[in-house]
C-alpha cells in the first residue's frame, strides 16, 4: 500500500497560471500565461528594469502564484552529448567529468534524456550547468511572497522550449534550425524528427555588431541599436565580415548534421539582436543560402489584447526565455 506521502505528492498537478521570468544582466522579461484546457493565453508580458539594489519587483498584474525562472551567466555550460550504447546507472555521477566541470567547482547540474541508446543505437542527453553562487544570487530574489519559484533553468534550454512549442510542433517539414543570437554567444539548434540533434555555441554576438558601428561610424550604443533595429540603414558592407565569420561556423555545424542524420534544412529560424538587422540577415542568408525567418516566439498563442504597445512594440523577441520558462512548466499539467 502507498504510504499517504506518496498519494500526496501523486494528488499535486503543475500550476495552470504561471509566471515566467527570465533574468538578464540589465533587463527582466516577464509573462504571464494561463492554461484552459489545452489552450495557453499569454495574459500579460512586461520588460523590468532591476532595482539600484540588484532586487527585482515583479508588476502586480504578472503575479502568479508561481514562477518559471530562467536566467543566463557566462559560467553556465549548455551541452548535448552524444554516446554509443545505454546511459548507465553511473552517468550521473560523472556528469561534471564529461562536462568539463572540475572538483572544486560548485555546479547546479540538471539533464535530460532526450534519446535512450542500447547496444545497437546511440543515446543522446541534453545537459544544462549552472554556477551555484549565480542560482543563489538569482533566486534570493524570489525568497518570500509571490510569485513562489517552481523551476530555475538555463534561459539558453528555455528559448529551446518555446522553439519546439512553436516552429519546431509546427513545420510539415523534418528538419527545422535556430540561430539564437545572444549578447556574447549564438546558438545554433537543430531538430530532425521533432528532436534536438545539434547545439552548437559560437563566440559571436550583438555586442560585436554594436562595437563595429560605434567605433566606424562614431555612434553612441543608443543610437548603434536603433541602426540595426531600422531596416532602412544599409549596414551590409559594414556588417559582412562579421557575418561571414560566424557564417561559416554555422555552415560547418549545417553540413555536419544534414551528413550524419541524412537530412537537410527546410526551414531556419533566427532570433536576437542581430536578427534584427535586414542587411546582416541578408548578407547570413546570402553566405549559407537559404532563408532565414524572423522568429515571434508568441506565434501560435492566443495572446491578449493591448499587449505589445507603446514602449514595447516591436520587442516581442526578448521573451523567448521567459515564454519558454512558462510553457515547460504549464505542458507538464
Amino acid at each position: 500500500m502507498k504510504s499517504l506521502k506518496e498519494f500526496s505528492k501523486n494528488l499535486k498537478t503543475a500550476p495552470s497560471d504561471c509566471t515566467g521570468i527570465d533574468v538578464g544582466s540589465t533587463v527582466i522579461k516577464v509573462v504571464r500565461l494561463k492554461a484552459t484546457g489545452s489552450e495557453i493565453t499569454v495574459i500579460g508580458a512586461a520588460l523590468v528594469k532591476p532595482e539600484t539594489n540588484g532586487s527585482i519587483t515583479i508588476p502586480l498584474n504578472l503575479r502568479a502564484r508561481y514562477a518559471s525562472i530562467a536566467t543566463s551567466c557566462r559560467g553556465a555550460i549548455v551541452k548535448l552529448l552524444k554516446f554509443p550504447g545505454a546511459i548507465e546507472s553511473s552517468f550521473e555521477s560523472s556528469l561534471p567529468q564529461k562536462i568539463g566541470i572540475n572538483s572544486d567547482q560548485n555546479y547546479r547540474i540538471s539533464y535530460t534524456a532526450l534519446v535512450e541508446g542500447n547496444s545497437r543505437s546511440d543515446s543522446s542527453v541534453l545537459i544544462g550547468a549552472l554556477p551555484e553562487e549565480d542560482a543563489k544570487s538569482v533566486m534570493h530574489n524570489f525568497s518570500s511572497g509571490i510569485p513562489a519559484p517552481y523551476s530555475l533553468e538555463l534561459s539558453t534550454l528555455a528559448v529551446l522550449t518555446a522553439f519546439e512549442h512553436g516552429p519546431v510542433a509546427n513545420n510539415s517539414g523534418d528538419t527545422t534550425g535556430l540561430i539564437d543570437f545572444g549578447t556574447t554567444e549564438t546558438f545554433l539548434s537543430i531538430f530532425h524528427n521533432k528532436k534536438l540533434v545539434l547545439l552548437r555555441k559560437f563566440d559571436f554576438g550583438t555586442n560585436i555588431v554594436m562595437e563595429r558601428l560605434k567605433s566606424t561610424l562614431h555612434v553612441t550604443t543608443e543610437v548603434a541599436h536603433g541602426m540595426i533595429d531600422d531596416s532602412s540603414f544599409d549596414l551590409s558592407d559594414m556588417l559582412a565580415e562579421h557575418m561571414s565569420s560566424v557564417a561559416g561556423d554555422l555552415i560547418l555545424s549545417r553540413d555536419f548534421i544534414e551528413r550524419q542524420d541524412n537530412c537537410k534544412i527546410n526551414m531556419l529560424y533566427a532570433i536576437g539582436g542581430v536578427a534584427l538587422s535586414t542587411s546582416a540577415m541578408q548578407s547570413l542568408e546570402k553566405f549559407m543560402n537559404i532563408d532565414i525567418t524572423p522568429w515571434n516566439p508568441f506565434d501560435g498563442l492566443k495572446v491578449a489584447p493591448h499587449i505589445f504597445e507603446n514602449e514595447m512594440k516591436g520587442q516581442r523577441w526578448r521573451f523567448a526565455g521567459a515564454l519558454g520558462a512558462a510553457l515547460a512548466t504549464l505542458e507538464k499539467k
